[in-house]
C-alpha cells in the first residue's frame, strides 16, 4: 500500500499530492511504513511459519500480556482480552504442560489467567509477572517462594 501510494505522488496525482502537502511529514512516514514493510516480511514469513507448524501439531503455548500488567495466556484469543490487547510469546514455557508451567512459575502462577488455564491458582490479588520475572525465570532455575 505505501509502495502505491509514493507512486502515486510520484506519477503526479493531484489528490495525493494536495494530501502529501498538506503534512510535511507525510512523506517520510509513506518511506518509513515502505521501509517498515520491507524490514518487516522476513519476520512475518518466519511467524506464519510458525503458526503453520503450530496448527499442523498444536502444543501448550504461553503469551504474556505486554500493553498491561503482565498477564499469561494460552492464545491471543482469550474472551477476557481486548483487540487492543498486546502480547509476547514466552517461548520459554512454549510446550510446557499446565502443571508444569504452574510448577516452575512457582509464586508468579497466580499470573496465569483462570479461563485459559482452569488449574491455575488463584489469589486474592493478581499477580501480574514483570520484565525483571521473564528475565529471571528465562535464564536460571524456576522462581520458587
Amino acid at each position: 500500500m505505501a509502495a502505491a501510494v509514493v507512486a502515486m505522488h510520484e506519477a503526479g496525482d493531484e489528490a495525493t499530492n494536495y494530501q502529501l502537502a498538506a503534512c510535511p511529514t507525510a512523506t517520510q512516514l509513506v518511506a518509513r511504513r515502505a521501509a517498515f514493510e520491507i524490514m518487516s516480511a522476513p519476520l512475518l514469513t518466519a511467524r506464519g511459519n510458525l503458526n503453520r507448524e503450530y496448527l499442523r501439531r498444536p502444543w501448550p503455548r504461553y503469551f504474556l500480556v505486554t500493553s498491561s500488567a503482565g498477564h499469561l495466556h494460552s492464545s491471543t484469543h482469550c474472551s477476557t482480552c481486548r483487540p487492543t490487547t498486546a502480547f509476547g510469546w514466552w517461548v520459554e514455557l512454549s510446550g510446557r504442560t499446565e502443571a508444569q508451567a504452574i510448577s516452575e512459575l512457582g509464586k508468579l502462577a497466580d499470573a496465569l489467567c483462570s479461563r485459559c488455564f482452569p488449574t491455575a491458582p488463584v489469589a486474592p490479588k493478581r499477580t501480574n509477572v514483570r520484565q525483571s520475572d521473564v528475565e529471571r525465570l528465562s535464564s536460571g532455575p524456576a522462581l520458587r517462594d
